[in-house]
């Protein structure tokens, strides 16, 4: 190539690459933004991205998880009380606002396969030399939040998850439910639903267990030395029939639950279980799904368990015992508010709950202390002179648990 031809084809490059390096220097436009506030908003975003502490984030976590602290405890309100704390501290305007809701504690549970031979499930957590909080005094017991009281006998029926397509395929075996106690899977549906679904075919009570196949061995190292499901450990929940009816305190739909306040009577209430139900590990689980008779499962409804999962009915026979003591209680939300300075009545709403069935260091833990580490960043903004637009609230709500 003549050396002309060769120092004109460079020259063309090196200008390409000069002009494609002030394009990717230019700052390109964001949607809904106007360009000449991109500058302000980046410093914005490093101060929000550069705040955030995993030392922190763990302080809290270590303070908000150290003691069961479900809906409606003391322990619930000493954690409310601790947010708020740090809010001030952080400089928001905060308070706790406190409502009530009809809160049942335990009091009776209990499971017994009575035929072809007896078994009394256990119904309790082990404590694990690896875990201290495994032996704390305040945990519920395991149970199922607005179960029925009552005390039923009945043969044995395996419904998979308990979905409409199973219960379909009971009703396609000519499985009758009436007068039955269905034991279902945990997961692929809430547990109301899976309840619901059992009531309208006669059924008169409920277990629900965390088959391995879902949350156990067949996953990997079970805890302590993984993070899946022990063979003795239970899913406490609740079976408030919140999806298809309506959330929050059974006795006032619809309406802030205030002490004092208005409040249906429980029989009134809509979204109660209409049977007595229970929760067990696969432990307690197995003995009553061995003794199972009847058609066998198909494919698809066997679980991890080394048995041959059948439908029944029957021959096994069992029996569930339930009780709750169906008091009224305070729950504590935390609310934290940034005022707006252009429109404040708009409000911009960061939430998450604080209260769990146990300790609560996953759910809802994790998702509270990312919140106040959140909130802490913004408080650190504002010490720049920056103030929003629209009020920021960060919440904090108590009772999410139980629906």
């Amino acid at each position: 190539m003549p050396v002309l031809k060769k120092t004109y084809l460079l020259g063309i490059i090196g200008l390409l690459t000069v002009f494609s390096c002030s394009l990717q220097k230019e700052k390109l436009p964001i949607r809904g933004f106007p360009s000449d506030a991109l500058p302000q908003l980046e410093d914005i975003e490093k101060i929000l991205r550069r705040t955030p502490s995993k030392s922190l984030l763990n302080e809290y976590m270590l303070v908000m998880a150290d003691e069961p602290h479900h809906g409606g405890s003391p322990q619930s309100r000493l954690v409310a009380e601790y947010a708020l704390k740090k809010f001030k501290e952080w400089g928001f305007s905060a308070e706790i606002e406190e409502f009530e809701a009809l809160m049942p504690f335990p009091i009776t549970r209990s499971v017994e396969l009575l035929y072809p031979n007896r078994f009394v499930a256990k119904m309790k957590e082990p404590i694990l030399k690896e875990d201290k909080d495994s032996a704390d005094k305040n945990q519920l017991p395991t149970y199922n939040a607005y179960a029925k009281d009552g005390d039923v006998t009945g043969e044995l029926v395996f419904a998979n998850y308990g979905r409409p397509e199973d219960y379909a395929h009971l009703d396609s075996l000519g499985v009758d439910l009436s007068g039955r106690i269905v034991i279902v899977k945990y997961t692929q549906g809430v547990r109301s639903a899976k309840i619901k679904l059992a009531v309208e075919r006669g059924a008169i009570g409920g277990i629900i267990y965390s088959d391995p196949m879902d949350d156990g061995f067949t996953k990997g190292e079970v805890y302590p030395k993984g993070p899946w499901r022990p063979e003795d450990a239970v899913q406490r929940g609740t079976v408030l029939d919140y999806a298809a009816t309506y959330p929050g305190d059974p006795l006032s739909p619809g309406w802030g639950s205030k002490k004092g306040g208005k409040k249906l009577k429980q029989s009134e209430a809509k979204n109660l279980a209409a049977i007595p139900v229970v929760p067990l590990s696969y432990g307690d689980a197995k003995p009553l799904l061995e003794a199972l008779g009847g058609t066998l499962a198909p494919n698809g409804w066997k679980g991890g368990l080394s048995i041959p999962y059948h439908t029944g009915p029957g021959p096994a026979r069992v029996r569930i015992q339930n009780s709750s003591d169906w008091q009224v209680r305070t729950l504590y939300n935390v609310i934290a508010k940034i005022q707006g300075t252009t429109d404040p009545d708009q409000w911009i709403l960061h939430g998450n709950h604080h209260d769990g069935w146990v300790n609560g260091a996953h759910d809802p833990v994790a998702g509270a202390v990312t919140l106040m580490e959140s909130a802490r960043s913004f408080s650190e903004l504002m010490k720049t002179g920056w103030n929003p637009r629209r009020t920021l609230v960060f919440a904090l709500w108590d009772g999410e648990e139980w629906g």
